[in-house]
C-alpha cells in the first residue's frame, strides 16, 4: 500500500519549489527536494502577511531606536541622555556580547562603532528603502558592519593586514587599487553575524544577493581575482557562521578552486616578482600583500578541511605534496621581514621519521595551527574510513593511523615547547588564541586517530584520556580571552573530547570537564546568530564525523 502523499496548505511550500513547480515537502530548514538539488542550496520560505507586519514594525523601530538620526553638523551635539540610552537599547540586542571597540585607525574609514554611531539616514519610506536596488547602504551602518568583521575576524581564523585592507576600503570605487565591491559587500555581510539581530536582518539578505551578482560580474570578466577568492571565503564563513555547512563548503570550494587556479599554493617565495608566467593575477605590490595573499590560501585549506566535515563533503583543496607555498604567518611578520624565517610550505605534510611537526625551527602559531586542523581532518577520514572497512583493519590502513599517531606526537612536543619572538607580542591574545587552538587540535586528533584500535586496550584508553584533559584546559584557557578571539573552527575540534567524557565519565571531575566543555559550546552558540543555535546543538550530541 502506497503512503498517502503529504498535502500542503496555500503557501506552504518553499519559494524555490513553488517557482519550479516541484513538489515540496515543507521540511525546515531544507526541503528534501532542495537538498537533493545540484548547486548552491538556497531554501527559502515565504513570510507571512502578519510576520511580514510585525518585522516591519521591528525594523522601523530599529532606526527609531538604535540608529541616531542626525545630520552632519548636529551630531557632535547629542546629548548624553540620548547617548546612555542609545547605548542601552543597542546592548540589549545583543547582551552577551561586549560592546565594540572605539578607536578609530588612522585612515580615511572612520570607525566609530559606538552603539551610539550616527548614520546619516533621513526617515522618509522611500529613502530607507532605496538602498537596497541602487543606492549604497549608508555610511554608519557601513562602517559599523566593517568594524565588526575587522573585530570578529579570527573567528574563522582571517589574518591579513588591517590597518591596509582599511586604507584600500576607504578609496573611491574608481581608484585603481580598491578592492572588488564583491570583497567589500561580503566583508559586510561578515560583519552582520555578529551584528544587531535588527541590523543584520535589515541588511543581509540584500548583501548576499549583491555579493552573488558581484562575484558573477567579476568572475565573467576576471576582474580582481584575489578580492573575489576572499569574497568567496567570506561568503562561505557567513553560511558556515548560520551553521548551514553543505552551502558553506559549497562556496569554501569555489575560493580553493579559484585560489589554486591563480597559483596560490605555490607561492615559493618572498619574491615580489611572477612566480608562474601563466598565472591568472598581477603581481604583489610588496611584502604585506604577497603575505595576505599566503594568509588567504592557508586560511581556505583550514576551513576546506576542517568545516567540510559537518557536512560529511570531501575535501576540494590540491594533494599534500601539491602544496609548495610558504608556511602563514602573522601579518606583522611581513612588515619587519621576519616572514624570511619561516619554513618551505613542501615539507608542511610530510608524517615521516623527520616530520616537521616536531621540528624546532622557527614557526609561526598560524604555522602550528594549520598543522592541528590537517592532522583532525586526517585523523578524522582515517576513524571515517575505518569505520566504514568490513572484515577489520587492514594494515595500510593501521599503518597510516600510527604514522598519523606519531606526527601528532610530535606537534604535541613542539607546542609545549613553543616560545613567542618578539614580533607577536604586538598582539598577545592573538598568538594564544592560535596557540590554544592548535593544542585543542592536536589533542582532539589523537582521540579521534586512538578511536580506531580496540576499545579494550588499555593504552589506548591512557591516551585518549590525557589527550582530553589537554582539551578542557585549552578550550578553558581560550574561554579567558575575549569573544573576538574564540575561533569557531575549534567548536568542531571539542567535540570529540565531549563525546569521550559523556562515554567514559563515572565521577565527579569527569562531570566538571563536561560542563567546561559545555561553557565553551555556549560561547559558539553567543557567536552565532540565535536561529543556529539548535543545529549546533544537535552537532554537538549527534556529530557525524565522531
Amino acid at each position: 500500500m502506497n503512503p498517502p502523499k503529504l498535502i500542503l496548505a496555500k503557501g506552504e511550500a518553499c519559494l524555490p519549489c513553488r517557482r519550479r513547480k516541484h513538489r515540496c515537502d515543507a521540511v525546515k530548514p531544507v526541503c528534501g527536494t532542495c537538498a537533493k538539488s545540484r548547486g548552491a542550496i538556497d531554501c527559502v520560505y515565504a513570510i507571512r502577511c502578519r510576520k511580514t507586519l510585525e518585522q516591519r514594525i521591528l525594523e522601523l523601530e530599529s532606526y527609531i531606536n538604535t540608529l541616531t538620526v542626525v545630520s552632519p553638523a548636529a551630531a557632535p551635539n547629542r546629548s548624553k541622555h540620548a547617548a546612555s540610552e542609545g547605548a542601552r537599547i543597542s546592548s540589549s540586542l545583543r547582551p552577551t556580547l561586549p560592546p565594540a571597540p572605539t578607536s578609530v585607525p588612522a585612515n580615511k574609514l572612520s570607525l566609530d562603532t559606538s552603539p551610539c554611531a550616527a548614520i546619516v539616514q533621513s526617515l522618509e519610506e522611500p529613502e530607507i528603502a532605496s538602498w537596497r536596488t541602487e543606492q549604497e547602504i549608508p555610511c554608519g551602518a557601513r562602517n559599523h558592519l566593517i568594524a565588526l568583521f575587522i573585530r570578529f575576524r579570527r573567528s574563522h581564523s582571517f589574518e591579513f593586514n588591517a590597518p591596509r585592507l582599511l586604507f584600500l576600503l576607504g578609496l573611491p570605487p574608481s581608484h585603481h587599487r580598491a578592492p572588488h565591491p564583491a570583497l567589500s559587500n561580503a566583508i559586510m555581510l561578515y560583519g552582520c553575524l555578529y551584528a544587531e539581530d535588527a541590523l543584520r536582518q535589515l541588511f543581509e539578505r540584500a548583501l548576499v544577493h549583491r555579493v552573488r551578482k558581484d562575484l558573477q560580474n567579476a568572475l565573467a570578466h576576471a576582474d580582481r581575482l584575489v578580492d573575489c577568492t576572499r569574497a568567496l571565503t567570506l561568503l562561505g564563513c557567513y553560511f558556515y557562521g548560520m551553521f548551514k555547512p553543505l552551502v558553506g563548503h559549497y562556496y569554501v570550494s569555489a575560493a580553493m578552486s579559484l585560489a589554486v587556479a591563480c597559483g596560490l599554493h605555490r607561492i615559493k617565495s618572498l619574491d615580489l616578482n611572477p612566480q608562474d608566467a601563466l598565472s591568472l593575477i598581477d603581481p604583489a605590490v610588496d611584502l604585506i600583500e604577497l603575505g595576505d595573499r599566503i594568509n588567504l590560501f592557508w586560511t581556505i585549506l583550514s576551513l576546506d578541511r576542517m568545516k567540510s566535515l559537518l557536512c560529511e563533503a570531501v575535501p576540494c583543496g590540491p594533494r599534500n605534496e601539491d602544496i609548495t607555498s610558504l608556511l602563514p604567518c602573522p601579518s606583522e611578520y611581513y612588515e619587519y621581514a621576519s616572514a624570511s624565517l619561516q619554513q618551505h610550505g613542501a615539507s608542511w605534510a610530510s608524517h615521516g621519521p623527520e616530520s616537521p611537526f616536531g621540528r624546532s625551527s622557527s614557526e609561526s602559531p598560524l604555522a602550528l595551527r594549520v598543522k592541528a586542523y590537517t592532522l583532525f581532518s586526517k585523523a578524522t577520514l582515517l576513524l571515517a574510513q575505518s569505520q566504514k572497512s568490513r572484515g577489520g583493519l587492514d594494515d595500510h590502513l593501521v599503518a597510516d593511523a600510527r604514522s598519523t599517531m606519531d606526527a601528532i606526537s610530535a606537534l604535541t612536543n613542539r607546542l609545549e615547547a613553543f616560545q613567542p619572538s618578539g614580533v607577536e607580542s604586538t598582539d598577545i591574545s592573538s598568538t594564544k588564541s592560535a596557540l590554544l587552538a592548535a593544542v585543542g587540535a592536536a589533542h582532539a586528533a589523537m582521540i579521534q586517530v586512538n578511536d580506531i584500535f580496540p576499545k579494550d586496550d588499555l593504552d589506548v584508553f591512557v591516551r585518549q584520556k590525557s589527550a582530553c584533559m589537554n582539551v578542557v584546559l585549552a578550550a578553558r584557557e581560550i574561554c579567558k580571552l575575549g569573544y573576538e578571539y574564540f575561533p569557531l573552527i575549534l567548536g568542531i575540534a571539542l567535540v570529540p573530547a565531549y563525546q569521550f567524557l559523556v562515554r567514559t565519565t563515572r565521577n565527579e571531575d569527569g562531570g566538571r570537564s563536561v560542563q567546561e566543555l559545555l561553557c565553551s559550546l555556549d560561547r559558539v552558540k553567543t557567536l552565532m546568530p540565535s536561529e543556529a543555535n539548535a543545529p549546533v546543538d544537535h552537532m554537538w550530541h549527534h556529530p557525524v564525523f565522531v
